[in-house]
């Protein structure tokens, strides 16, 4: 089906209350859901956020200065783990 933008949906819902473990700093984050219905009895909730910032990752230089580096963003949540499972879309 076709996704639908859910507007204030953290005001009045549940949401899993995301932050970024290695941000150094204050974020510029916009973040808005989006609902799309997946069966007769489901519907996906996503959470997309546009992030501005400074991270931290550990450089390891091995052919230096012709190096190529991947910037890992490390996610956590407020809640414990039985009430939040985190999962990456892109390896479902």
């Amino acid at each position: 089906g076709k996704s639908v933008s859910l507007v204030k949906y953290a005001n009045v819902n549940w949401h899993p209350q995301l932050f970024i473990e290695n941000a150094l700093g204050d974020l510029k984050e916009q973040i808005r859901y989006s609902g799309k219905k997946i069966s007769n009895n489901k519907v996906c909730i996503c959470e997309h956020r546009e992030i501005k910032g400074l991270f931290w990752e550990k450089l390891e230089l091995h052919h230096f200065p012709s190096d190529i580096q991947e910037l890992t963003i490390s996610i956590g949540s407020m809640f414990y783990f039985i009430l939040l499972i985190l999962l990456d879309i892109h390896r479902i």
